[in-house]
């Protein structure tokens, strides 16, 4: 049995249920669970954090715009590391260096040709096609392109001032 909060409206959560001021059930433990989750998340993203779905104790914060640089937090240990994408970590922070590579994986670094616009021309690598070709943007931004750029340079327009 877990203690009982009570809310300043009078509600109270009690082993996982919670309940009107009156003691009717109004929300199941599936329920609570559910918004739980839901709020955790708004607040990770108030804070703008990222936490490791596969372990969700461990929790990235990413360094200043432009740099590679995370802190990962362990929020059940209160542990803490800095780390970057190129860092292996040693065995003893196994844990720790796990969350820093999902982190990257899931937050790969943009490619110049993410921000294409319709009407651009840009010369195109990649795919396993031998020669670099023209590609005009048609609608949304490179989506049209099914293969695998290793690389890409806008050619038109020349400059976007």
């Amino acid at each position: 049995m877990t203690e009982k909060f009570v809310a300043s409206n009078g509600m109270y959560l009690e082993d996982g249920v919670v309940y009107t001021s009156g003691g009717m059930k109004l929300l199941s433990r599936l329920g609570v669970e559910s918004l739980r989750e839901i709020f955790l998340a708004e607040r990770d993203r108030e804070l703008g954090r990222w936490r490791w779905p596969e372990n969700p104790d461990f929790v990235v914060h990413h360094g200043n715009s432009g740099s590679d640089a995370v802190w990962v937090h362990n929020e059940r240990e209160a542990g803490a590391i800095q780390s970057s994408a190129r860092n292996s970590g040693d065995a003893g922070e196994a844990d720790y260096f796990a969350a820093v590579r999902a982190y990257f994986a899931a937050h790969p670094e943009p490619k110049p040709w993410h921000g294409a616009k319709p009407g651009e021309v840009w010369v195109l690598e990649g795919g396993g096609i031998a020669e670099p070709w023209a590609h005009t943007v048609q609608r949304d931004g490179m989506a049209e392109v099914h293969i695998n750029l290793t690389a890409a340079r806008k050619i038109w327009p020349v400059s976007d001032v």
